[in-house]
């Protein structure tokens, strides 16, 4: 393929995306594109392996499919397992051409098709009258889920609250996953508001938290953590609605519990919560990490584990924040401030860890080269599905030479080498003029995405100023 041509057929397939792992980075090249690419094609080339004549690529996303650049911003992304496929929330009102409702939305971002498409509108094409948020996507990138507290997106929307609502590709069904019936949608409404939803790997189960107390028998008084299966051809909700945020006796727990996500078979959950009794020996009185088994569903009478933990079983002495979990379910990352999950922790800032969980072990990801301790605080961390490579934001200047930026920028740690690299800077070797909001590296480990208010990371000009996304290929 020659180098002056447009860039949609190698994001097409990741394989083709990706120097290997143990690629010599050689010098970088900015590639110009011409024959008429748009904005949404404008790709940074480089730097080359010395081994391998496959680029690094970096290309924005957050874009209209006509071309040209967003005008407003664009934040809180997922991505599918490849990488393809990557939702976010946008105050944008020129992603689509139909977009007059002047609030935010949900979208869809097709590498492979350079395509973008709200996701946040009833088939027919009826847009909310008020904000969506909170995206996530199956593994397969098929079916899509959101919060969101519009009365608009399907009739008999009477319950004035926050729900949660789920769109599939492949069928173009669309519907609430948060009610106790799919035959009437006016029956079985939730009487409390619903967020931060997650999606299994096939789009079967969705998990979200909750304040309602009708969607379950909920005795607590507390925000709970609901799981729902969607039917295998992915447009009836099953009407079994169950509460998975329980203690290790099968109890309602004593506490909010929140921000719940799925490993990809859809059969273990982890999730955050401040109760002191979700299990035994708890006396740090703070926000823990657990994990549960919530199939197959009736009595519940699975074992309830907690994840943040030193490797010897000490407790944090801090709330943590933030959970990610592989799709292999063997690992769970988190945020916290705590001191004693870590005998070298000693900066007092937010770091990003790991559990491995088959091993007991946990380990701190938001290290620099030669191990070095973050001089600044990290969060927003993400890990491939082998467990080797964390993604987080840091603060820190001091993680990789010349950072000096002054703002937070996307690393990315090798747990097996030692070694830390910063990904959200431009490939023509400038340093990124402004800060991550939010990053993830894709659970195959090909890819980066996140969204900056840098304006230099494209070849060509960023003229919106807006925060855009921005995906960026794995060496």
């Amino acid at each position: 393929m020659g180098l002056l041509t447009c860039m949609r057929d190698l994001f097409a397939d990741p394989t083709r995306v990706t120097p290997p792992r143990s690629a010599l980075l050689g010098s970088a090249i900015i590639l110009l594109l011409a024959g008429g690419c748009g904005t949404e094609d404008v790709v940074a080339v480089g730097p080359i392996s010395s081994d391998d004549v496959t680029p690094i690529l970096m290309k924005r996303i957050s874009v209209p499919d006509v071309g040209g650049e967003s005008n407003g911003d664009s934040d809180q992304l997922a991505i599918s397992n490849n990488g393809r496929m990557v939702v976010f929330h946008s105050n944008a009102t020129n992603l689509n051409t139909r977009d007059s409702n002047q609030v935010t939305d949900i979208y869809l971002r097709d590498q492979a098709l350079s395509s973008t498409v709200r996701i946040s509108q009833t088939p027919s094409g009826r847009q909310p009258e008020a904000p969506s948020i909170q995206p996530a996507i199956s593994g397969d990138g098929q079916v899509i889920v959101f919060a969101s507290t519009s009365a608009a997106l399907e009739v008999g929307d009477v319950n004035g609250v926050s729900d949660i609502f789920f769109s599939t590709r492949i069928l173009n069904v669309f519907g609430r996953a948060n009610v106790l019936t799919s035959n009437d949608v006016t029956v079985g409404q939730a009487n409390g508001s619903s967020f931060w939803p997650d999606i299994n790997d096939d789009g079967t189960v969705i998990v979200f938290e909750s304040d309602a107390t009708n969607l379950a028998t909920d005795t607590n008084g507390f925000t709970d953590i609901f799981a729902v299966t969607l039917q295998p051809l992915r447009g009836v909700v099953d009407p079994l609605i169950q509460i998975v945020s329980r203690s290790t006796a099968g109890n309602q727990v004593r506490g909010n519990s929140t921000h719940a996500k799925l490993n990809s078979a859809g059969d273990f959950v982890i999730f955050l919560s401040t109760a002191d009794d979700t299990t035994v020996g708890e006396t740090n009185g703070t926000t823990d990490l657990y994990m549960r088994e919530i199939t197959p569903p009736g009595p519940p009478n699975n074992t309830t584990v907690r994840l943040s933990v030193a490797t010897d079983g000490t407790e944090a002495d801090a709330d943590v924040s933030e959970p990610y979990f592989s799709g292999n379910g063997l690992y769970a990352v988190y945020t916290t401030v705590a001191t004693t999950l870590d005998p070298g922790d000693t900066n007092g800032l937010a770091d990003v860890y790991v559990r491995d969980i088959a091993g007991n072990r946990t380990i701190r990801a938001s290290l620099g080269n030669f191990n070095a301790e973050p001089n600044g605080p990290s969060r927003n961390g993400a890990i491939t599905e082998d467990g080797r490579f964390v993604s987080f934001i840091s603060a820190a200047d001091n993680l990789v030479s010349g950072d000096n930026n002054g703002s937070e920028d996307l690393f990315i740690r090798d747990l097996i080498g030692g070694v830390t690299t910063r990904v959200s800077e431009p490939l023509n070797g400038d340093i990124a003029n402004g800060s991550v909001l939010s990053g993830q590296i894709s659970p195959d480990g090909t890819r980066v995405v996140f969204s900056t208010t840098s304006t230099n990371m494209n070849v060509l000009e960023d003229n919106n100023n807006s925060t855009d996304i921005f995906t960026r290929s794995i060496p």
